[in-house]
């Protein structure tokens, strides 16, 4: 990788024969230091420092980590239409069961309305309880994704996405399966978007009232200022949102999820610089948060406050 790096760095015809003007393509990698890819809170953390040997900590070999993503980007198009096919893989240091893989295919009729799928076939998330089981036993809580949107821009000011997914999760928590459905209302300006996002997830819990029910809707307020300066654009992302659990089972068998009310902040600050046609530095600062709080369960916080920062470098190759 460096020795291809420093090529790139050199020379802006680095491929001087493309096999057809009709096909494109683009490579990314970064490397991200993630202060808790697990989500823990601040108490789980010191549990874990402190050398307990917990099953919930199963598959956790430090809190935070290093990550190392790659995305390739191939794209065919014919006239207005591009198809492009793409694929992510996230690599973790030393958690390695945190690995996951993103595949996805994006159809681009024109500029205004775009088609997109996307699947991911397994993300770990933690170790969780199975309630339904005696003893409450800790299990591998993971699920697999499938998602389909499309995006209309009627005109340059105005953009609506609609997305539908099912997240299905393995035996255990079956509860947890869900539809969700989200609709999104973006406005654009020159430098500056902002907009709404409502988001329903109807979970499989909801039918069958001796198991737990995650159902919710969210709202969330989101902007984006960007600024571009010579070959730098700059770029500062924030969003802000209200989560609210719909589960109406008694508190007992359901106290993670009966009126409990999440806020959810995230923000980051980009910068990309334009080495030359083919090559761009891409540096990243992230952070996340999210408060929990519950009509049932008071310290509820001790288990599902986190916070999370992340700090990347990488670059995007141009192929």
């Amino acid at each position: 990788m460096l020795a291809l790096l420093a090529l790139l760095l050199v020379s802006q015809s680095f491929w001087p024969i493309h096999v057809s003007k009709n096909i494109s393509a683009s490579f990314a990698i970064s490397y991200t230091y993630d202060s808790n890819p697990f989500l823990y809170s601040d108490g789980q953390i010191k549990e874990f420092l402190d050398g307990s040997t917990s099953k919930k900590f199963m598959n956790v070999k430090t809190i935070d980590d290093l990550t190392v993503k790659t995305d390739l980007r191939i794209n065919f198009s014919i006239g207005d239409r591009t198809l492009s096919v793409e694929h992510r893989l996230r690599h973790f240091l030393r958690n390695r069961r945190k690995d996951y893989q993103i595949i996805g295919l994006k159809f681009r009729f024109n500029d205004r309305m775009t088609l997109r799928f996307k699947h991911i076939p397994d993300f770990y998330i933690r170790a969780y309880r199975d309630r339904d089981e005696d003893g409450s036993p800790y299990k591998e809580f993971t699920y697999q994704l499938n998602s389909f949107s499309i995006r209309l821009r009627p005109n340059e000011f105005l953009a609506t996405n609609l997305k539908l997914s099912f997240y299905d999760y393995p035996v255990g928590f079956n509860e947890y399966d869900s539809k969700d459905f989200e609709l999104a209302v973006l406005l654009n300006f020159t430098n500056f978007k902002t907009g709404y996002v409502f988001d329903l997830s109807k979970a499989k819990g909801v039918g069958d009232e001796w198991i737990a029910d995650p159902s919710f809707v969210e709202h969330t307020v989101l902007s984006e200022a960007k600024l571009t300066k010579g070959s730098s654009t700059y770029r500062f992302e924030m969003s802000l949102s209200r989560r609210i659990f719909l589960s109406r089972k008694d508190a007992q068998l359901d106290p993670l999820h009966v009126g409990r009310k999440d806020w959810i902040m995230k923000s980051s600050l980009e910068m990309q610089r334009r080495l030359n046609k083919r090559v761009t530095l891409t540096t990243q600062m992230s952070y996340s948060l999210r408060n929990v709080q519950s009509d049932f369960k008071d310290d509820i916080d001790e288990v599902k406050d986190y916070k999370r920062l992340k700090l990347s470098i990488g670059f995007r190759f141009r192929l």
